[in-house]
């Protein structure tokens, strides 16, 4: 996507969601915020619609009034970051940060992210890139320029965790969706009827209040489960939320005053290994398409309530439009899920993938499920976390994003706590060979 047709995406959602300001709480977010909006007012106004060059201008007066400063004059070295194209992986690293591939209007570039924290260390590199910015000689490698690298601030266009309680109260349920990467058969098929037993006994029993946070002077004003008790008859479970004083006396009423809100599980299964392709071309188990479609119809009852509660919230985000397509996707998956028997010696993984995309936009919460919560589980969650970077903030090449979290970081660290020899995930020839694409290990992470 163009860079400036993003940057208008994000000037539209900052006038018009709530608290869209709380993410630059301090000076120096508020700084580096100002700068940005200075480089687009200063240096590429012309080129915004006289719309989006309104919403420039509320922006920046916005955050000066919250910052109490003036609009920065923007150094001749800096550019910001998303002019700037780099490729996944660094080609060389050091104590300094890493060293990228990349482009910047066309011209192919090396970029250096440094690593600079102190504020000492800041003023110093700042100095650097003025004095390198200046100097022009044969044997010096060009400076072109210098991108500040932050953490955006993301924008709840679809409301808040008020709006978001409020219309979970007016609908009587709190969705989670569970994906279960198990196959049919052996012991793995007994654990899946064990889940879904456990899935029903959730939805008949499981239910949530909110209650206002007591805790004192906490280091992160942040919601948590605070008690798991059960009802005056001991037939229900009731799990307790304290959620932080500023967002409790925003609740509905009945929020307030203790009532309760029923937990709707809904279990998508698909198993993805060796096991589950030797089930489809020899015993043609129907358990994963009848829990599948147990699924989607209770989507499909929650989604008439829901509809009608999104209709009459002014701040639920949904035009007619964008729920009229949400039901036509549901009715696509039940209509899929009901005709699947013909193609059961298919690994529809689609199935999840399309399941968690319509629950992530009823606003459920999600988890993974698997037997012992490592390759496969990992795989799973990885490719989880790069769709809505690549969705919904547009990030390029979302496969070469996926294989790095899988080569680094927690997953891999998982697997070496698991066996405290090694960190490789623990797939055999057989497996890499009978798993679907989308959920295989990047070269050289696996025992084999």
């Amino acid at each position: 996507m163009d860079a400036k047709v993003e940057v208008e995406k994000r000037l539209f959602q900052l006038c018009h969601s709530d608290g869209v300001f709380s993410d630059l709480s301090d000076t120096k977010s508020q700084a580096i915020a100002l700068l940005l909006l200075s480089n687009e007012t200063t240096r590429h106004m012309a080129s915004y619609s006289t719309e989006a060059q309104e919403l420039l201008t509320s922006v920046t007066n916005q955050v000066m009034r919250m910052s109490g400063s003036s609009i920065p004059e923007v150094p001749e070295w800096f550019i910001p970051e998303h002019e700037v194209q780099r490729e996944m992986r660094p080609f060389d690293r050091g104590g300094f940060g890493e060293v990228f591939r990349g482009k910047w209007r066309g011209l192919n570039v090396v970029i250096k992210c440094v690593s600079v924290n102190a504020p000492m260390d800041r003023r110093a590199f700042h100095r650097e890139a003025r004095i390198w910015h200046q100097a022009k000689h044969k044997h010096i490698v060009k400076f072109t320029a210098l991108a500040i690298l932050v953490t955006p601030a993301f924008c709840a266009a679809n409301g808040n965790l008020v709006d978001y309680l409020d219309q979970m109260k007016k609908i009587d349920r709190c969705v989670l969706t569970i994906e279960f990467l198990l196959s049919s058969v052996g012991e793995e098929r007994g654990m899946l009827e064990d889940m879904s037993e456990g899935v029903r006994w959730l939805n008949s029993t499981v239910s949530f209040k909110i209650v206002e946070s007591r805790e004192v002077n906490p280091i992160v004003e942040m919601s948590k489960c605070v008690e798991v008790k059960s009802t005056s008859d001991e037939h229900d479970l009731v799990a307790v939320f304290a959620v932080p004083p500023s967002i409790f006396s925003e609740l509905p009423e009945e929020l307030q005053q203790g009532e309760c809100v029923k937990l709707l599980c809904v279990l998508f299964t698909q198993g993805i290994n060796e096991s589950k392709t030797m089930v489809n071309f020899n015993l043609k188990s129907s358990l994963e398409d009848d829990i599948n479609f147990e699924s989607v119809q209770m989507l499909q009852r929650y989604f008439r309530v829901y509809r009608q509660v999104a209709s009459r919230a002014t701040s639920a985000g949904q035009d007619p439009a964008g729920l009229n397509e949400l039901r036509a996707e549901i009715e696509a998956l039940a209509y899929r899920l009901d005709t699947r028997s013909r193609y059961r010696n298919k690994k529809h993984v689609n199935t999840l993938i399309i399941a968690s995309d319509i629950c992530y936009r009823l606003g459920a919460g999600r988890t993974t499920c698997c037997d012992n919560g490592k390759g496969r589980t990992a795989m799973s969650v990885t490719l989880e976390m790069t769709r809505p970077l690549v969705d919904h903030l547009h990030v390029t090449r979302g496969i070469d994003l996926c294989n790095t979290m899988r080569e680094r970081g927690v997953r891999r660290v998982n697997e070496f706590a698991d066996s405290c020899i090694h960190n490789k995930y623990q797939f055999d020839l057989s497996q890499l060979a009978n798993t679907p694409e989308c959920y295989l290990p990047p070269p050289g992470t696996t025992r084999r």
